[in-house]
């Protein structure tokens, strides 16, 4: 039965009208004593930190976890990811190895109390949910987990996007502020694409990298003068992985300087022939046409014009 004391007894083995003189040391051993306690109790585990919630994560992230108990103690702290034993954290107890088994040195081993924090690395994990647990064990070996918790990894950046349209098409425009449209690529089980950028290259420009804009679209995107430019759009996931390399391009085209001309002497043996010298420094001239009037004011006429 449960007992509260126990006690060792050394006792004089003289008649009652005699004693013992205390001539030597008397001493009682007790030796190869096991007490066994009764600790049914399963400690109670908590986490928080990044790794503890359900955003997608990448690289090494931190779980913080907390133990308690009211037996024997906490033994160790494991953190197991889709039921598979992962870092783990002994916490030190009085021990001692006593005829090849570890036995407590004292009536309760370990602290009641621990915390600390376990190193999740994701790039050992395929990209997907997962299923996380935190588990802590006590000295008698009961253990306690916390429920599931999802833990999604990714570590692998988005493909290049698909299909990159300029809105209006690729040709020549008077106005500044381009649209550009595309497919993101499927994820599967990794995660979702949430965000895009784009960098505009051309004669010696480089804007850097710039937006931050919804899946599947960019408005507003502004080229620094008239000329030919390209367009370099690559995607972000919701883990954060993105990759410049993994992009598609498109040629943006803008003119907003009219074209220059003026009219040439005529020649003598054609005076009714009046031509025109024009220039444009980007799109080119696409068709002129002149028109004359009389000295003093009328109405313009247009010229047949080639």
């Amino acid at each position: 039965p449960f007992a509260d004391a126990f006690e060792s007894r050394l006792l004089c083995a003289m008649p009652e009208d005699r004693f013992c003189a205390p001539v030597n040391q008397r001493m009682a051993g007790v030796r190869a004593l096991t007490i066994t306690l009764d600790d049914s109790s399963p400690p109670v585990p908590y986490i928080s930190g990044p790794a503890s919630e359900a955003a997608w994560l990448n690289g090494t992230r931190p779980l913080s976890f907390y133990g308690g108990d009211v037996g024997s103690g906490l033994r160790y702290s494991n953190t197991l990811i889709d039921g598979k034993p992962g870092p783990q954290t002994e916490h030190g107890c009085d021990t001692s190895l006593i005829a090849g088994q570890w036995r407590a040195t004292r009536m309760r081993p370990c602290r009641l109390e621990v915390e600390g924090v376990h190193q999740i690395d994701t790039t050992r994990l395929s990209d997907g949910p997962h299923l996380l647990h935190q588990c802590e064990y006590d000295f008698a070996g009961n253990a306690g987990c916390t429920p599931a918790r999802t833990l999604r990894s990714d570590n692998t950046a988005p493909g290049a996007p698909r299909g990159l349209d300029v809105t209006g098409g690729e040709g020549w425009r008077r106005t500044n502020g381009f649209r550009l449209a595309w497919t993101d690529p499927d994820q599967g089980v990794a995660a979702p694409i949430v965000a895009s950028r784009y960098r505009v290259t051309g004669d010696g420009f480089d804007s850097g990298v710039l937006g931050n804009f919804a899946p599947g679209a960019a408005d507003g995107v502004l080229l620094p003068g008239p000329g030919e430019f390209h367009v370099t759009v690559w995607l972000i996931d919701a883990a954060g992985n993105t990759s410049e390399s993994n992009s598609a391009s498109a040629t943006l085209r803008l003119d907003d300087v009219p074209p220059s001309g003026y009219l040439i002497e005529p020649e003598a043996e054609r005076p009714e022939v009046i031509r025109a010298a024009v220039s444009d420094g980007h799109s080119g001239v696409a068709a002129g046409r002149i028109s004359v009037r009389k000295i003093g004011g009328g109405e313009w006429i247009d010229l047949p014009t080639q």
